[in-house]
């Protein structure tokens, strides 16, 4: 056999090969094996409290929070997961349902317990919270002709004059419909959409 004879048979097997790959249905799943159970006080995130609005500071500090989280709002996988819808009714392709969970930074230790490091457990690589609260958010287009419309007294300006957000608002039954009054005015409308809660 020739060495040309051995090239050509080597890459039909590899052409064999990456055809059962490709053709395959191969998909990985996380697992973590559990390394330490330990109790905490708190854990998820809270319920909302719109009365924050009402506090003085509110207009001023409302626009920077928002614009400093918002880029990653749905964006930071340590933040949000994408998950499927539980209250959209149109079609798959019109449903986008999120669920947040929240940060490591809103766990609360129990202080009665001794501080862990990682040189007690190097195998431990990931956290796991069970049964904390979160929330989740299906989104998805408002029906222009069966939903209410929005009117002036749905929205509110938060901010202050040189950053400033609109934020119109309305209840519809369990629902809530987010948008803009007129979309096709301003240079950069949000998308008016239904939020399930």
């Amino acid at each position: 056999m020739t060495f040309s004879d051995i090239c050509r048979v080597f890459f039909v097997v590899l052409r064999m090969v990456l055809g059962i790959l490709l053709l395959s249905d191969i998909s990985f799943k996380s697992t973590y094996p559990e390394v330490h159970t330990f109790p905490v006080r708190r854990a998820g995130l809270s319920p909302l409290n719109a009365s924050l609005v009402n506090y003085p500071n509110f207009n001023v500090t409302a626009t920077t929070e928002f614009w400093w989280y918002f880029p990653a709002l749905l964006t930071d996988v340590k933040r949000v997961r994408g998950v499927a819808p539980v209250n959209c009714t149109g079609a798959e392709n019109e449903c986008l349902s999120y669920f947040v969970p929240g940060s490591m930074a809103d766990i609360s230790l129990d202080p009665s317990q001794p501080v862990l490091t990682a040189n007690q457990f190097p195998k431990g690589s990931a956290y796991m919270q069970i049964d904390a609260p979160g929330y989740q958010l299906d989104f998805q287009r408002i029906n222009r002709v069966n939903d209410p419309y929005m009117t002036l007294l749905d929205c509110h300006v938060y901010g202050i004059p040189q950053v400033a957000i609109q934020v119109c608002l309305k209840e519809n039954g369990n629902e809530l419909l987010a948008g803009t009054i007129l979309p096709l005015v301003l240079l950069c409308s949000i998308i008016i959409c239904r939020c399930s809660y």
